[in-house]
């Protein structure tokens, strides 16, 4: 069985590669959010419109990475109010800004491998201050898929997501952020004994000031589950509030155990939440990962 400081080596190697990632060169990051250069709305998304709201909701598929595709699930705001929402089962919480503004777009996208059967599932989406509700179908892996084979020995799995949220909901007029979650799940050895996962979280639009932080939660687990390493279930970003341009902490965590003990791996959907200063739930975003299953 690898020992502990083997496996601090390889998350420590592993998250600076995430960061590397998430943080280089990422103007071309700022621009996918915005309507007209993400895929996601496509040119014929399911609209609402009735008195108060007007918004656009969408779940399309794009070539990925080799052996991967892209499932991307989004919304856009047409009308000149802020909307809160609440894509249930995806999951996707948090707020469109006005239309026209940089967060009027929220976009969540997972990695599937090619051969990973999917079709569409009914979700609900609630909207708006009082809380209307719309079924709004999205694209994801059948159940089957998520339950059964292993997947291959070099497997990874990426969630992005961008959201916008307020700094205080009880006063719009404080402003909003718009944050880039960024999650990696892998296999660190083809024996499966180790799982890892990687996170960067930071501000694309808005105030660094905003007090807001983020916090994982594994679903299903009231704590942490036997084998599991890092600080799950603490605050997995408190953003640095003397920068002026991007905010960004790391997380790292891993299960340990021998290959005897995990021979198969599953696909679980674990939950970033998002709380502003006044400890009020204001964003949240799945993102996908392995776990081990005996």
């Amino acid at each position: 069985m690898p020992s502990f400081s083997f496996i601090r080596s390889c998350l420590i190697a592993i998250t600076l590669t995430l960061c590397a990632v998430a943080m280089s060169g990422d103007q071309t990051g700022v621009a996918r959010a915005q309507p007209t250069d993400s895929p996601c709305p496509s040119s014929r998304p399911s609209q609402i419109k009735n008195d108060l709201y007007h918004f656009q909701y969408d779940s399309v598929r794009t070539p990925g990475q080799p052996d991967t595709t892209i499932v991307s699930r989004c919304l856009r705001n047409v009308a000149p109010v802020e909307m809160k929402f609440r894509w249930e089962k995806v999951p996707l919480d948090g707020w469109l800004t006005r239309a026209g503004t940089f967060g009027a777009v929220a976009e969540h996208s997972i990695s599937v491998f090619n051969t990973t059967p999917l079709d569409f599932a009914d979700s609900p989406l609630w909207y708006g201050t009082a809380w209307r509700r719309t079924t709004a179908p999205y694209l994801t892996r059948k159940t089957s898929a998520v339950t059964t084979a292993l997947p291959p020995a070099t497997a990874v799995l990426d969630t992005k997501a961008v959201l916008s949220m307020p700094i205080n909901p009880l006063d719009l007029d404080k402003g909003f952020v718009t944050f880039e979650v960024r999650f990696r799940s892998s296999l660190l050895t083809a024996s499966r004994s180790i799982f890892t996962y990687g996170s960067s979280i930071r501000v694309l639009d808005g105030s660094t000031d905003s007090g807001v932080i983020a916090k994982l939660k594994l679903a299903g687990f009231s704590k942490a589950p036997s084998g599991f390493l890092g600080e799950a279930f603490g605050p997995v970003a408190s953003f640095d509030r003397t920068s002026k341009t991007v905010d960004a902490t790391a997380f790292t965590a891993a299960w340990q155990g021998s290959s005897a003990l995990f021979t198969k791996s599953n696909v679980a959907t674990a939950e970033i939440v998002f709380f502003n200063q006044q400890e009020r739930q204001v964003g949240r975003t799945g993102v996908d990962l392995f776990i081990p299953a005996k």
